[in-house]
């Protein structure tokens, strides 16, 4: 405890009460603190840098969406987007949530625009007609991709070789259309320069507005 020439080393210590008395005595000049006193307190936790505050936040709102807390996950997200705003990955959560939950086609237009800006992806849950196949319609900057989900090949078309984006307004053709017969499910059209076929993809949700939304992404990234 004592260092050359009866100097107290630095450092921390725990004194008792007679302790200080025989300090004291020996006249010791101290200047002790209460944390001196009672021993070195932990220091406090560092804040998470924004790198960390962001994955938490983005983490936290996708488990929030997943379990239905649609409010707290959209708040989550938007900070998110915030803090890495170069990232589309909040933007593609935050258009997932518009569109499926909130039934905001003007706000999943916005965020599904930025997705792909920054070099995302954002999809949706169709149908495909002739061939009929159920699966996922995928918009990137540079291509527009369907993903059966089972079965049925699916296919890529760049975003250059597509020659016409359009609503078609017929009756929805195969597995949508028992659901409600009759109905204009206005699927979103797709004619590519190289081939005569044209692609129809109507939304599983049977909303004209998300057939909309498809069509005027696509413009978009044209």
């Amino acid at each position: 405890m004592l260092g050359p020439a009866g100097v107290l080393r630095e450092g921390t210590y725990n004194v008792t009460a007679a302790g200080l008395r025989w300090l004291g005595d020996t006249g010791f000049d101290l200047q002790w603190t209460r944390g001196a006193q009672q021993g070195s307190a932990p220091a406090p936790p560092q804040p998470p840098s924004p790198e960390e505050r962001y994955r938490q936040l983005l983490a936290e709102g996708v488990r929030d969406a997943t379990s239905g807390n649609v409010q707290a996950a959209q708040q989550k997200l938007r900070e998110a987007a915030r803090l890495a705003p170069n990232d589309p990955a909040p933007h593609a959560a935050l258009f997932s949530l518009a569109l499926e939950r909130f039934r905001n086609y003007s706000e999943a237009f916005d965020e599904g625009a930025k997705a792909i800006e920054l070099g995302g992806e954002i999809g949706f849950a169709v149908v495909r007609d002739d061939p009929t196949a159920l699966g996922r319609l995928t918009l990137s900057r540079k291509a527009v991709s369907f993903r059966p989900d089972r079965g049925a090949a699916g296919f890529t078309v760049a975003v250059r070789d597509l020659r016409e984006v359009s609503r078609n307004r017929g009756v929805m053709r195969g597995l949508l259309r028992n659901v409600t017969p009759g109905r204009d499910r206005g699927a979103a059209s797709f004619r590519v320069r190289t081939e005569a076929q044209r692609y129809d993809f109507t939304p599983r949700s049977g909303a004209p507005e998300e057939s909309d939304l498809v069509v005027r992404l696509v413009e978009a990234m044209q």
